[in-house]
């Protein structure tokens, strides 16, 4: 990891929402920077605004004041078209669910974020079978979801999330439904990929069993960071 490189860059950012007649503060002055090729893990109680900032950080939930930039790109500017097509060249997610097609193979799964990148099919398909050699499924591209475990799914939903080549992995509670076993198989993988490749990687989760591959903690409560750990 190098410190110097900066891949998302969060300042004195407030998010509040409306319930009823009253405002509710989600996020209170959060300022940090995260670097290129670290994985960071932000944690906390349920309510304290981890899954608020993942979504600012990915551009599908504005914010009231502040600055968020991501590659040097000021995501406070952007319209709505133009955060969706940044999105899509430079953001993957992987989420607690694992929402794969169950009609569609393995690899049919993992090539649909290239046919958006309007990829032909057949090319689609062989980078696809190569991004599920990456997470050591190759063998399961032919595989409806159905044939599955729950670990080697949420390794198809990895590679989905990579098979564009994004800089930046956003993951929402990728271990929660995970064996402590596969759970850190799922950490290993996600480690080199932001180790080994200057991705940065954004993990928010209440799974204490995975800590210990961060290389940084941010640990938050009532909308605020009240600590980062290294």
């Amino acid at each position: 990891m190098n410190s110097q490189e900066i891949a998302v860059h969060i300042e004195h950012v407030y998010k509040n929402y409306t319930s009823g007649h009253s405002i509710v503060h989600a996020l209170k002055d959060i300022s940090l920077d995260i670097y290129k090729g670290e994985l960071i893990m932000v944690v906390g109680p349920s309510g304290s605004g981890k899954t608020t900032l993942l979504s600012l950080v990915g551009g599908t939930l504005s914010f009231n004041s502040g600055e968020i930039s991501v590659f040097d790109n000021p995501l406070h500017t952007m319209t709505e078209e133009e955060l969706t097509l940044f999105r899509k060249d430079h953001i993957g997610f992987i989420f607690q669910q694992f929402h794969l097609i169950p009609t569609l193979t393995t690899a049919e799964n993992v090539a649909i974020p290239l046919l958006i990148h309007q990829v032909p099919w057949e090319k689609a398909l062989k980078k696809a079978e190569e991004t599920l050699e990456h997470v050591h499924l190759f063998d399961k591209a032919p595989c409806l979801p159905k044939e599955l475990s729950g670990g080697e799914q949420q390794r198809v939903a990895i590679a989905r999330a990579l098979v564009a080549e994004p800089r930046l992995i956003i993951c929402d509670e990728p271990t929660s439904n995970l064996d402590a076993t596969t759970g850190k198989k799922i950490l290993e993988i996600l480690r080199s990929i932001a180790n080994g490749s200057k991705r940065s990687v954004i993990i928010v989760t209440h799974d204490a069993r995975i800590l210990d591959y961060a290389d940084r903690i941010a640990e938050m409560d009532d909308g605020a960071i009240k600590e980062i750990h290294t």
